[in-house]
């Protein structure tokens, strides 16, 4: 497939998601505490999740996570960008996405059942993936020249 149709495909995907609505953020209800249901024993750090986007250059963006059913997700395009995310608990899911050149990915995950991508397209990109735990899925895709990967797995 033409990575002209991908982009937006992908752009379009992260969109639709489950992100807050910004009409959310305005009627301030969510100030007044949890509902009952919600009060009473869950866990309020389950189930978290994080996108960012950035396009330009000299970006920097970074996710710090903790508890059960995290998903990061971190997309950018230009370059001299760096991108981290810091997930401990379980049910990890991190993924990075980097289009452009001079590039820095880099997660870390401590904890059980994690998943762990980055996807790196130029020239000089860096990318470090580092997971503690059982359950551990991981992979680093490069295209490019110039590249360098580090990928540590630990249980």
């Amino acid at each position: 497939m033409n990575r002209r149709i991908l982009a937006p495909l992908a752009l379009a995907a992260l969109l639709a998601s489950t992100a807050l609505p910004a009409a959310d953020l305005l009627d301030n209800g969510d100030l007044a505490g949890p509902p009952a249901d919600l009060a009473a024993g869950s866990d309020p750090l389950a189930g978290q999740a994080a996108w960012v986007l950035q396009r330009g250059n000299d970006n920097h963006a970074l996710l710090d996570q903790r508890g059960q059913w995290l998903r990061g997700r971190i997309l950018q395009h230009g370059a001299a960008q760096e991108a981290l995310i810091l997930q401990q608990g379980s049910g990890l899911e991190a993924l990075i996405s980097q289009a452009g050149y001079g590039n820095r990915a880099e997660i870390v995950q401590l904890g059980n059942a994690s998943s762990a991508h980055i996807e790196q397209r130029g020239n000089h990109n860096q990318a470090r993936l580092e997971q503690h735990g059982d359950g551990l899925d991981g992979a680093i895709i490069q295209r490019g020249s110039g590249l360098d990967i580090q990928l540590i797995q630990r249980r």
